[in-house]
């Protein structure tokens, strides 16, 4: 089992002057959990979003599967892009329409036209497998209620749902259970955890929650000032190790 992602010497500053990341390495092989933790202003959430290249980075690669993403034309990366499935915080559903339909839209990648994924013109095929994907989240009897009815650990299943119909072989989960109460996140973590591991899928997260982290991961990279201070296995580490981290040192940055 190879590395599926590899960053390398990866630095970002921003015009404003301040540096939000310095010289990260480190690779993450298929089906690996990897929590990344920090204070705010660590850089975990820049780090992230230059990996799955919301943000281009100043120095450093990210290769993806042997593929620098940072060289690709737009129309090159979005192909790439279709491999990782991302999972946001405050979930990014249409709250006027059913579940279905915004779990539908998870094939959007995969269609030729936005139309193709509204319910009303989705093939049988498209339903069925949306249904699946709902059925892994335990919410297929859901489908046909309205987004904003349901609780918010439903809506950040639902998000996961319109993830899996994307097919990705990876997840970023980017804070999943910042928004929810902790039984709620609990639930929705082993829930990634399943799924990551069910399918074979290397999953990055980005979670405060030291417990959590040390209950679902497999490894944890830990950021400071932008810069790496903690790449081990959850094995090798216990929380008391943690807790420094998130010590506000005053020379820390507001890039979080």
């Amino acid at each position: 089992m190879g590395a599926v992602i590899s960053v390398e010497r990866l630095a970002k500053t921003y015009e404003n002057g301040v540096t939000a990341l310095r010289g990260i390495d480190f690779n993450i092989q298929a089906g690996e959990k990897v929590v990344l933790l920090g204070h705010n202003g660590s850089g975990k959430s820049t780090l992230f979003r230059c990996m799955s290249q919301f943000e281009q980075p100043t120095e450093g690669q990210v290769f993806v599967e042997g593929v620098n993403l940072p060289s690709l034309n737009k129309r090159t990366l979005r192909t790439y892009r279709k491999q990782m499935g991302i999972v946001f915080q405050h979930f990014n559903l249409i709250y006027n329409l059913s579940v279905m339909q915004n779990v539908l839209f998870g094939a959007m990648g995969r269609t030729a036209t936005f139309v193709q994924v509204l319910a009303p013109f989705a093939t049988s095929q498209l339903r069925e497998e949306a249904m699946d994907c709902l059925e892994q989240v335990g919410l297929a009897h859901l489908a046909g209620r309205r987004a904003d009815a349901l609780s918010g650990g439903q809506k950040q299943r639902v998000a996961i749902a319109r993830m899996l119909m994307q097919r990705p072989s990876i997840i970023l989960a980017d804070e999943p259970i910042a928004s929810l109460d902790p039984k709620a996140g609990k639930e929705i973590m082993a829930l990634l955890t399943k799924i990551a591991s069910n399918k074979g899928m290397t999953m990055i997260c980005i979670l405060h929650q030291l417990d959590a982290a040390l209950e679902f991961g497999d490894r944890i990279i830990a950021l400071k000032q932008g810069e790496k201070v903690l790449d081990a296995p959850v094995g090798k580490i216990d929380q008391r190790q943690l807790s420094w981290l998130y010590d506000i040192d005053e020379k820390e940055e507001g890039v979080s």
